[in-house]
């Protein structure tokens, strides 16, 4: 039971780096978007955004990502599944999910040009986020107590 604990204990903190270094890809594309459009303005001003958009997007960004992510989780400790380009591919998986899951929201004022670069951004922040897992937590997916991960039970 200690053993899975704190494998559970890891899983929560790696799910908590990658969404955070998810969102800092998102947030980085789109300060540097306003700073970009709005050359006026001052610095101030784009902190300022970039600070509202960090609040923002801690509290929405885990909320639409938390159940394929666990389900890729579920599977990669249950098979053992240790590979970066499965956590890879499920976290760009997971950003192409939320681009479609915010279609109303999206449509609603976004032309087609800007729907593929937000797909283009959401992928990235995905692939991003799932590399930051396996980096984190998936490398050691699976491992019975004992185990050194060297292939050799």
């Amino acid at each position: 039971m200690n053993r899975f604990l704190s494998r559970a204990l890891v899983v929560a903190l790696a799910y908590f780096l990658a969404v955070i270094c998810a969102f800092a890809i998102i947030a980085l594309f789109l300060v540097t978007k306003v700073a970009l459009d709005e050359p006026g303005r001052g610095p101030g001003y784009v902190l300022s955004v970039s600070f509202v958009l960090m609040i923002l997007g801690a509290s929405i960004l885990p909320l639409k990502t938390l159940l394929l992510p666990a389900l890729a989780v579920i599977a990669a400790e249950y098979l053992s599944l240790r590979s970066w380009i499965y956590f890879a591919g499920a976290g760009a998986v997971t950003g192409i999910m939320v681009f479609f899951t915010t279609g109303p929201e999206r449509s609603a004022n976004a032309n087609a040009g800007n729907s593929g670069d937000l797909a283009a951004l959401l992928l990235l922040a995905g692939f991003t986020g799932g590399l930051v897992y396996w980096r984190t937590a998936g490398r050691n997916a699976g491992l019975e107590a004992g185990n050194s991960g060297n292939g050799k039970k």
